[in-house]
């Protein structure tokens, strides 16, 4: 079957319209101020001088502000947390979706800053060659050049907002080039210490309407716009229609102009202030004590940590931002939890992949550490030279809902399985009801190697929920993709039979397992919870867009720091 209209609307829809909404809200208030800076009488001379260059100029600062403003709020971590942990109670569907697309909703503001960033230098490009142009004599007070036929460059760069703004895209350019993926895939450290520009950023941001050219008139009652022909200036554009009448003209004194001023504040006060706040939250609980009490080296370049913190309890799914100060003391990288403090075992573990500059560098470190601590030739080790961390969470995200579905279907690729390992040792801990009737795990391996990682606590709840009686909530599959019969030889002889029982040669059949869940779930909602390559996310989501005879619901998720 095609795609299903309301699983569309369901999965994706919903988002394309927040994003219409979005790009409608900013659509109006562009043409708000556009109109405002045309037909009010304040800026009656300026837009004679400057023509429709001022409302766009105006216009797309408005967009800009507005922009600058809401792209902070996904960068809220802790603020977002406090919201799914809320709506975790209440079940808000919109509400989930909302924080489910922050990071969408992050590169939608991004890239309308962007959009209005080049429309506003344009403008104002534009404004500096009529203020040469059309100099005014009569009215010094309106000019924003020096004198008639200055050089439009010097116009711009010779005011607060000129050099602000220069700089401003300077930084912008930056940080967006650094933000593709092939660059945030080859150096990450790259866009990570360009995005801490934005603290620049703001600052000349708040600063760049202070003393701009555009000025406004300020003694209208004593002054009406127009009433002095020998006052009438070259125009940039024929006079628009008036929308605005007066009951009577009067020129009592010269026309008095005096700067906008800056108004960024007004629409970037409030999400600045919420960002501070929950980044002074951040400071303030990455003061707690972090132990490291072991680390293990597996296969295929992974490392286990186990740490004990008196951070506040994560749940499963959740992650933490993890800092070595030996490496760095500015870069901060996400890892899922893999398993939550207990009342037996008060410690989180996460596991780390060696796979880009940082977790290269940060593996080596380990090594060394571990060499160092194994070496018999030192007496006594050094307790100041054991890994040190700074871990900042933990933090919610699209997979912390899992436990929260009735029916709940969870696929990974890689190392992308750790969140859905954080589900299962929760599983095995609680000892309440759990709220899934049912619960899948498919896990997409290269090499068996890899399942090394998890085998042990995956066999483990399985048998937890055997002798619970409940065989039938957990299904597990995997699949190996470059399948070696040597490999097999890496698996304990008591977990053999297990792991050929339930593995695959290849890649999955995804179409055959959709129409398994669709046969065992009829009419019922089963939520699709994906962390993997992009292409396997690609395809599961196809999958979930699909209609099928069963009328089963599929509510894609994927994991998203």
């Amino acid at each position: 079957m095609g795609v299903s209209l309301s699983a569309w609307y369901i999965n994706t829809g919903k988002k394309y319209l927040l994003l219409m909404l979005w790009t409608a809200g900013c659509a109006v208030l562009f043409w708000r101020t556009y109109y405002y800076f045309k037909y009010d009488p304040g800026f009656y001379y300026v837009h004679r001088m400057l023509g429709p260059w001022l409302c766009i100029s105006r216009g797309s600062a408005a967009v800009l502000n507005l922009n600058c403003g809401f792209v902070l709020l996904p960068m809220c971590r802790s603020l977002l947390t406090l919201l799914r942990r809320l709506n975790r109670k209440i079940s808000v569907e919109t509400m989930r979706l909302v924080l489910d697309t922050c990071k969408g909703f992050h590169i939608t503001c991004a890239f309308f800053i962007c959009i209005n960033a080049v429309i506003h230098f344009v403008a104002h490009m534009f404004n500096a060659r009529n203020f040469s142009q059309f100099y005014n004599t009569a009215i010094p007070g309106v000019n924003g050049a020096h004198f008639s036929n200055q050089d439009p460059l010097l116009v711009a760069i010779t005011t607060v907002p000129g050099i602000t703004g220069m700089l401003m895209m300077m930084i912008l350019i930056m940080i967006v080039t650094s933000s593709f993926r092939y660059m945030r895939d080859t150096n990450y450290d790259l866009f990570w210490y360009t995005h801490r520009l934005i603290v620049i950023f703001y600052i000349l941001l708040l600063i760049h309407a202070l003393r701009g050219p555009i000025r406004k008139q300020v003694n209208i009652p004593a002054h009406t716009p127009g009433c002095n022909d020998t006052l009438k200036m070259p125009m940039a554009e024929p006079e628009p229609e008036p929308e605005y009448s007066f009951h009577s003209y009067r020129c009592q004194e010269e026309p008095k102009f005096d700067s906008i001023g800056c108004q960024s504040w007004l629409w970037i006060g409030i999400p600045l202030l919420l960002y501070v706040i929950d980044g002074a939250f951040r400071m303030k609980q990455r003061e707690t004590t972090v132990i490291v009490t072991d680390i293990i080296e597996h296969d295929c370049d992974v490392i286990e940590i186990h740490m004990q913190t008196d951070m506040r309890k994560p749940s499963p799914g959740q992650y933490v931002l993890i800092q070595c100060p030996r490496l760095s003391v500015f870069e901060w990288h996400p890892y899922s939890i893999t398993k939550c403090p207990t009342r037996d075992r008060p410690e989180i573990s996460i596991h780390i992949r060696a796979h880009g500059d940082w977790s290269e560098r940060f593996r080596t470190h380990v090594q060394d550490l571990l060499h160092e601590e194994r070496d018999e030739s030192v007496e006594s080790f050094d307790e100041t030279s054991r890994l040190k961390l700074v871990v900042d969470g933990p933090f919610g995200g699209p997979l912390d809902t899992v436990l929260q579905s009735r029916v709940a279907v969870c696929i990974a690729g890689g190392i992308g399985v750790t969140p859905f390992i954080a589900v299962l040792n929760h599983v095995r801990s609680s000892k309440h009801k759990l709220k899934p009737k049912r619960l899948y795990l498919l896990w997409v391996c290269r090499s068996l190697l890899e399942l090394t990682w998890f085998l042990a606590t995956i066999i483990s709840t399985h048998q937890h929920l055997w002798d619970q009686n409940m065989p039938d909530f957990l299904d597990i599959r995997f699949h190996c993709t470059g399948l070696q019969d040597s490999h097999i030889q890496a698996i304990p002889t008591e977990q053999r039979d297990f792991v050929t029982s339930r593995l695959q040669r290849g890649r999955p059949v995804w179409p055959q397992h959709f129409s398994e869940f669709c046969a065992a779930h009829k009419r019922a909602t089963v939520d699709v919870f994906v962390c993997g390559p992009k292409a396997m996310i690609e395809d599961v989501q196809k999958l979930c867009l699909r209609g099928n005879v069963e009328k089963t619901n599929f509510i894609f998720h994927r994991e998203s720091f």
